[in-house]
C-alpha cells in the first residue's frame, strides 16, 4: 500500500493524469465576470469617440493651413491674390482640399500656369477657364493624384480662381 502512495505521488509530480482524478480549473471567473463591464465601457467609449470624430470629418468644409494645400498640390498662390480662402472636406480616408482667392484678370491664366506647373488647359469648358493636372502626370507620394482649378472672370478687373485637389 505504500508503494502505491508513492507511486501516485510520483506520477503527481511527474505530470501523469488519470482520468478518475479531479482537476482544477485555471481560469478564475471570479476576475473575468468583474472585467467583463469593464471591457464593454471602453468598447462603448471608443465606438463613441470613433462615430462622433466621423462626424466631426462629414459635417462640411473645415479651415486648412494653404500650406499644407500648395505642398501637396504642387502649387503656390499667385503673388497678388486677395481674399484666399483654403478648405477641407470629407472624410478620414477622402478628403477634398480648395483653394479659393481672386487676383488681377489681367494675365490670370498664365500666372495660374505659372504657379500651378502640373496644371494643363482644358479645351471645353462651363466656365470662363478651365484646367487639369496633365493624364500623363506620374504618381507622387508627396502630391494628390487629382488636381484642377476653374477661373470665373467677375468684371474687368477681378478673375475668381478656385483649385480642386484630392
Amino acid at each position: 500500500m505504500a508503494g502505491n502512495r508513492t507511486r501516485g505521488a510520483a506520477q503527481q509530480l511527474a505530470g501523469a493524469w488519470s482520468p478518475r482524478e479531479r482537476v482544477r480549473s485555471r481560469t478564475n471567473w471570479v476576475s473575468v465576470a468583474a472585467a467583463a463591464p469593464l471591457l464593454l465601457l471602453f468598447s462603448f467609449a471608443a465606438t463613441y469617440v470613433q462615430f462622433i470624430g466621423l462626424l466631426w470629418y462629414a459635417v462640411g468644409p473645415l479651415q486648412e493651413d494653404c500650406a499644407h494645400i500648395e505642398r501637396h498640390s504642387g502649387g503656390t498662390v499667385p503673388a497678388g491674390a486677395t481674399d484666399v480662402v483654403c478648405t477641407s472636406s470629407g472624410n478620414l480616408n477622402d478628403q477634398d482640399h480648395e483653394i479659393d482667392f481672386r487676383m488681377p484678370r489681367q494675365g490670370a491664366e498664365e500666372r495660374l500656369l505659372d504657379a500651378f506647373p502640373r496644371l494643363r488647359r482644358e479645351s471645353r469648358c462651363a466656365v470662363d477657364a478651365c484646367f487639369r493636372v496633365r493624364p500623363d502626370e506620374p504618381v507622387s507620394r508627396r502630391r494628390w493624384g487629382y488636381l484642377e482649378a476653374t477661373v470665373v472672370y467677375e468684371d474687368d478687373r477681378t478673375a475668381h480662381v478656385h483649385v480642386f485637389a484630392t
